[in-house]
């Protein structure tokens, strides 16, 4: 079947290639253009369209980069630390956000019985808010101290991988000189959208329904090497030890609207 599909996704782009060809003589040279054959176009680059991933990836994301309402962006960082404890590390966020002319816009701590959360509000040179969470904890199964920090932002879909390189470079910034322990650090990605629009986020694996059904609850659960990724209607949600794992998520992520 998959060799069966190459050669139905070959015999597609040469045809295409062909009638382009064609229609760029006849302009060049005042010859007759056939209107059928610019009208095949259409049926050939269908044809490509469901053959090549890389076709319909590329064509959707290209649509929801210039359609693309807003969405919502989360993601998470974790590691274990076993030093100082009372090292600051909202000084250490603050800093960098501040070399990198983001304005702050106050802070809330709240403490703890084993640490303490701090949430605050930063805003970017463009005026992009983004909401931060910041928790440090003690693990007392670890025997270590627990960082988790969290961005909350509202944006474009065509701001996403702009957040998401941000984001990668403020925790590179604020945390890189930390000591953490090994096989102890943790990424997650949430891409959302109001229930109310029609936003479906894919990575990979796309489900296309042939015979459209009233769903009330639709879970997908599913491992790309290490990564694990939920996707429910509207929300895509990865998690894995590897940053690469979420970089591969923002950048493949298909945005669909609506399947064709």
């Amino acid at each position: 079947m998959f060799k069966s599909k190459k050669i139905i996704l070959a015999i597609a782009i040469i045809s295409l290639i062909v009638t382009i060809c064609n229609l760029i003589y006849a302009f060049l040279n005042n010859v007759f253009v056939n209107y059928l054959q610019i009208a095949s176009i259409v049926p050939i680059f269908t044809v490509i369209y469901s053959e090549s991933a890389s076709v319909y990836k590329i064509s959707n994301q290209f649509v929801a980069s210039l359609f693309g309402k807003t969405i919502g962006f989360e993601s998470t960082y974790t590691f274990f630390t076993d030093e100082d404890i009372e090292e600051n590390y909202f000084d250490l966020v603050q800093n960098y956000l501040e070399t990198q002319n983001y304005k702050l816009k106050g802070n809330t701590i709240k403490k703890l019985d084993d640490g303490k959360d701090v949430i605050f509000s930063a805003e970017d040179e463009s005026g992009v808010k983004s909401d931060y969470l910041l928790s440090k904890t003690y693990d007392k199964d670890a025997m270590a101290m627990r960082v988790t920090f969290s961005v909350s932002i509202q944006l474009s879909y065509k701001d996403l991988k702009k957040a998401w390189t941000n984001y990668r470079s403020l925790l590179s910034g604020a945390f890189s000189h930390i000591s953490k322990i090994q096989n102890k650090q943790h990424f997650s990605v949430s891409i959302y959208a109001s229930t109310t629009t029609s936003f479906k986020p894919f990575y990979r694996l796309i489900v296309k329904n042939i015979d459209p059904k009233n769903i009330d609850l639709f879970v997908l659960k599913y491992k790309d090497n290490e990564m694990k990724i939920t996707t429910t209607p509207n929300k895509i949600y990865a998690t894995s030890e590897n940053i690469d794992d979420m970089n591969r998520v923002i950048g493949e992520l298909i945005p669909l609207t609506h399947l064709f």
